[in-house]
């Protein structure tokens, strides 16, 4: 294997924003190339003499100029593209390399090479004697408070699975445990690389247009509220607590939204999101069974999530102990990338992405979701009622605060029990 340090994620996201960067000018050049199309045309048809000839060669002009901005765009994309698939082409080989050390060395004790995934290998450039492993950059230790949301126990240490865990995470012993989470699952989704979906698009009166992703409904900013900050985050806006006036708005968007949901159709959650820390709002909702994020538009971050929600089987038990039903891969019945909940968050971490911030786990936990019933006739599910993240949400959504609280197990779980509401 290589000597050179180099990070899979790290390539693959700055192949992703190359190749934006690239389709961005190639879509300037084509404009700028029909620009210069219809002041040749235009030309064309003017018989007036100098200015038509004039005219003529400022269309020309124009026209191959777009011409190379287009070009330019195609390759700065293709190049983006190449990026990213060696990003995936190193870990893939990382990944070989370690597979057939582990069938070679069984008993070899192992150690982490900077910048890999869940790689093991023997020791390397030591002189014969065994080193600590060395932390990858944004890692850390993780303590059972850290990971137990629900107050559940203690992290526990799970079997390795090869390549389910990522850079973008400091756990390098393996997939995080959700407190649902039984026997590892034998076929784990595989993710593809993370792509920015584009510019989140601003919402409507009556909620995002496009179904499969969050949306912006404002941007809290001093020139316009009257914020007060505490550490560098929000604390109250407009004389409110943040919770207090996110809950709220909440509140009124799922009302809302609510007169245009078919509720045989469509899924009964509304959402909304904040960062605390750039003022960001955002909003989503669950939609038909088809508006789901697009596997490779969820964040990075958000993708470990699912990937260590995704590496367990999560069993349905009673209170004698009796496994009900079992889920591979997810903790809840529902299809995981649904929920309103995500689809507001995923937008809040591209949000930061896309003004040049570093986002990592602990980004996380600078934003805060808010979901609310949007149909339902019972006290438990009405109209704007709180609505608990459900525990695939729980897990997508590790590390973010809920102001409506969260469910770590299924619903038919004897475990089934609304914790951790978030009180600022």
């Amino acid at each position: 294997m290589s000597k050179i340090h180099t990070n899979p994620d790290h390539l693959r996201r700055s192949g992703s924003m190359l190749s934006r960067f690239g389709q961005t000018v190639g879509t300037a050049g084509e404009k700028l190339e029909t620009a210069g199309q219809n002041l040749v045309d235009h030309a064309g048809n003017d018989r007036s003499g100098i200015g038509a000839v004039i005219a003529k060669a400022m269309g020309r002009g124009v026209q191959i100029t777009g011409k190379v901005f287009k070009e330019g765009g195609r390759v700065a994309d293709k190049a983006g593209q190449n990026l990213g698939k060696t990003g995936d082409l190193h870990e893939e080989a990382d990944r070989n390399a370690k597979d057939l050390l582990d069938r070679n060395h069984p008993d070899n004790k192992a150690k982490h090479l900077p910048g890999g995934s869940t790689r093991t290998a023997s020791a390397v450039s030591t002189g014969g004697k065994e080193s600590d492993p060395k932390k990858l950059p944004g890692g850390g230790e993780r303590s059972g408070s850290d990971v137990g949301e629900s107050g559940n126990g203690h992290d526990k240490q799970p079997p390795k699975l090869p390549g389910s865990r990522s850079n973008i995470s400091g756990d390098l012993d393996g997939p995080r445990k959700p407190p649902s989470a039984g026997a590892p699952n034998e076929h784990p989704p595989q993710i593809p690389p993370a792509r920015d979906p584009g510019h989140a698009p601003q919402t409507t009166p009556t909620g995002p247009v496009d179904k499969g992703r969050g949306a912006v409904v404002e941007r809290i900013d001093p020139k316009t509220h009257q914020v007060e900050y505490e550490n560098g985050l929000i604390k109250t806006v407009n004389g409110k607590p943040v919770k207090e006036y996110v809950q709220d708005l909440s509140t009124q968007r799922a009302e809302a939204i609510a007169p245009g949901v078919n509720p045989r159709k469509e899924g009964p959650c509304s959402a909304l999101a904040i960062d605390l820390k750039t003022g960001t709002v955002t909003e989503g909702v669950n939609g038909r069974s088809t508006d789901l994020v697009e596997p490779e538009h969820l964040h990075p971050v958000l993708q470990q999530n699912l990937k260590d929600m995704g590496a367990w089987k999560h069993p349905v038990v009673d209170e004698h102990g009796n496994e009900l039903t079992s889920f591979d891969g997810q903790a809840h019945h529902d299809k995981p990338l649904r929920h309103a909940e995500v689809k507001a968050v995923n937008e809040l971490l591209w949000e930061r992405e896309r003004n040049g911030e570093t986002v990592t786990p602990e980004s996380l936990k600078e934003m805060r979701f808010d979901p609310r019933f949007l149909y339902g006739n019972s006290d438990n599910m009405h109209l704007g009622k709180e609505a608990g993240a459900c525990a695939n949400c729980d897990n997508i959504l590790h590390g973010v605060p809920s102001y409506a609280g969260r469910f770590s197990f299924h619903p038919k779980d004897h475990r089934y029990e609304l914790h951790s509401k978030a009180e600022q």
